[in-house]
């Protein structure tokens, strides 16, 4: 695939999958042995549907929450994005490795990285890095 349908893969999984919520489009985009990592997280989440309560976890604390495509470079089979996020925990809990951390109303705003590898026109592996902290403090 070219760089720029690479591209538009990766600007799916941002607008479609976090800031619309559309569940359908994490199958429609991500390959079967889909893998997502994140150093907060000892292990990857595996296959779509290991991912998805994730997505529905960060969904459901923080019910507003819109990414923004700040960059993006493309090469090959890979895309690199760097992204701010923003939302405010009116939802569930917000589990983390200090504990569960209850929705006062807390804004957030955070900045992360993530990198889409993609194989046969899915997107097969994404690893993210973020500002963790910034979502709780």
């Amino acid at each position: 695939m070219s760089a720029e349908l690479n591209k538009s893969l990766a600007r799916r999984y941002f607008n479609e999958v976090f800031n619309k919520g559309d569940f359908k489009a994490l199958d429609e985009i991500c390959g079967p042995d889909f893998v997502f990592t994140l150093p907060t997280h000892e292990e990857p989440f595996r296959g779509v549907e290991g991912y998805k309560g994730l997505v529905h976890t960060l969904r459901g604390c923080f019910p507003d929450i819109q990414f923004a495509v700040e960059d993006m470079l493309a090469e090959a089979d890979k895309v690199m994005t760097r992204w701010t996020a923003r939302g405010t925990h009116t939802g569930i809990r917000f589990p983390t490795v200090l504990g569960n951390v209850p929705p006062v109303g807390n804004r957030f705003h955070i900045e992360g990285m993530t990198w889409h590898h993609i194989s046969n026109g899915k997107i097969s592996r994404v690893t993210a890095n973020e500002d963790g902290l910034g979502l709780i403090t």
